[in-house]
């Protein structure tokens, strides 16, 4: 609520301090393949069985292909 409430009187770069590293990590698929391949399989493990996806960089489509390739081992 904390975070929400500093984001929402606009106060995004404190907002932003208060999300712990761990989450970010956790929540995202930013890194080299191995780790990617690391998060994927624990997501799996957890029973997630829908990801959000949203590609960032000049090859979104290259980008979804990979990740596809990886879900698809």
């Amino acid at each position: 609520m904390e975070i929400q409430d500093l984001y929402l009187d606009g106060k995004k770069e404190e907002a932003a301090s208060k999300i712990p590293a761990e989450w970010i990590m956790n929540a995202n698929l930013v890194g080299s393949t191995g780790f990617i391949k690391e998060r994927l399989a624990a997501y799996k493990e957890a029973g997630v069985t829908v990801l959000s996806v949203n590609p960032v960089g000049p090859d979104p489509v290259g980008q979804i292909a990979k990740l596809r390739s990886l879900i698809d081992g």
